[in-house]
């Protein structure tokens, strides 16, 4: 079996999570647009950990984004945060229990700002492990 470091773990469910929320996103009217909403926060979520894991940084058992927002900002993790992302906060627990109102345009917003920042951490890692290599 591969051995899969934690952080490429996480990398590949948020992928799996975007690709859900993807799916959602066009088939709208047969999902509740909640569930792509929930899948966006997930992966988001997945996303940061993944990041803050890889700079050797203890990834706290939370949903909140702006609890992992604060503690990319505090380690001074190079990556770009973008403050939309933080309305997904809602979707982590709220959205498999209730009704929240959300535009469909912008689940569009947030899918580009999801998939942007999926990428973004991608690279960051690639980059990263590609200069450890180097150095040794």
């Amino acid at each position: 079996m591969e051995y899969l470091r934690q952080y490429e773990i996480l990398i590949r469910k948020a992928e799996n999570d975007f690709k859900t929320a993807k799916l959602v996103y066009e088939n709208i009217g047969d999902i509740e647009i909640e569930t792509g909403l929930f899948h966006l926060q997930q992966a988001t979520e997945k996303g940061l950990k993944a990041i803050l894991i890889f700079n050797k940084v203890e990834a706290p058992k939370t949903h909140r984004l702006d609890v992992l927002f604060e503690l990319i900002v505090d380690n001074n993790i190079d990556l770009e945060l973008k403050d939309i992302l933080l309305d997904l906060n809602e979707y982590a627990v709220d959205a498999r229990y209730d009704y929240l109102s959300e535009s469909f345009e912008n689940f569009s917003d947030f899918l580009y700002e999801v998939e942007k920042l999926i990428n973004n951490v991608k690279t960051n890692i690639t980059n990263k492990n590609q200069k450890l290599i180097i150095e040794q």
